[in-house]
């Protein structure tokens, strides 16, 4: 099987092929990723695209595809990439609402890397853990 960085270039570089679909969904599935980064309709969309496509000649369904696939493979690459795509939505959704109780400098929240990642980690508003090693957090940056 391809290595990670030949994928990602075989992506960016060529066309969406069935055997590029099928290596990345089968090493996101063994990594875990697949059902943890994808929402159901873009497993979905990967999965009939697997069976009726040989190569992908449309270019608005190449692009769709590409993005999708460009989503798992950032995740497969970094780990944090997960926390950050969960916790962009969040963050967008929570400064929004703080501008709209007046706070005007909620604004840099959405922007705030840290803040999303937090967030989507699910650290923010939990309790104090049970065990101190928990929450240990290794260097994150």
């Amino acid at each position: 099987m391809s290595s990670q960085s030949e994928l990602s270039r075989e992506l960016h570089n060529g066309p969406v092929t069935r055997k590029l679909m099928m290596t990345l969904r089968a090493k996101s599935l063994r990594q875990g990723h697949w059902f943890k980064v994808l929402e159901t309709h873009e497993r979905g969309l990967i999965d009939v695209a697997v069976r009726w496509v040989n190569t992908v000649r449309n270019p608005r369904l190449e692009l769709v595809l590409s993005r999708i696939l460009s989503k798992l493979l950032v995740a497969m690459l970094a780990p944090l990439g997960v926390f950050l795509e969960r916790g962009r939505y969040a963050a967008f959704r929570l400064s929004e609402l703080a501008v709209r109780w007046g706070n005007s400098s909620a604004l840099s929240w959405r922007l705030d890397g840290a803040f999303q990642l937090c967030l989507g980690a699910g650290l923010v508003g939990r309790s104090v853990p049970e065990s101190p090693n928990q929450f240990r957090v290794q260097s994150l940056m």
